[in-house]
């Protein structure tokens, strides 16, 4: 998988001429192929689905919007990929959700090779924290009174 994503990345470094461009890209690199050093990677696929609500004001109340349209099956994949995040944390592993690995979608497929309908939409890199690494510190947070607004009595 991480030579199918560091092919892709030499593509892309290749077509890229503005030198602006070239430093973003080159900054970004390192989001795609870290995974390589992982113990393990999940490949997250999902099956487009139309969930029953979507499917029903589609039939019936076309001009009713509803923001699950056409997203059910990824709103899935990424509640399940949270609580796999979760769930390592728990258990004392570092995770990662990735998707800038999916500049490589075709040929990890070709890999793995999903039967049906199932797509790739994301990856989880797990592993165990580094020596002498801690827990990050999480930032000092800011009082309550200044980010919670309440509405009504």
């Amino acid at each position: 998988m991480k030579d199918a994503a560091v092919a892709k990345v030499e593509l892309i470094k290749s077509r890229i001429s503005s030198a602006s461009a070239q430093r973003s890209f080159d900054g970004y690199i390192q989001y795609i192929t870290f995974f390589g050093n992982s113990s393990a990677v999940i490949c997250c696929f999902f099956e487009p689905y139309r969930a029953l609500l979507e499917r029903l004001l589609n039939r019936y109340a076309p001009e009713i919007s509803v923001s699950t349209r056409e997203n059910a099956s990824i709103q899935s994949v990424a509640a399940a990929v949270e609580n796999m995040l979760l769930a390592a944390h728990a258990f004392g592993y570092v995770g990662c959700w990735m998707t800038g690995l999916l500049i490589a979608k075709e040929d990890i497929e070709a890999l793995v090779k999903p039967e049906g309908k199932w797509e790739l939409i994301a990856m989880v890199a797990l592993g165990h924290r580094r020596e002498g690494k801690g827990a990050p510190q999480a930032p000092e947070r800011r009082p309550r009174d200044e980010t919670v607004s309440y509405f009504g009595e």
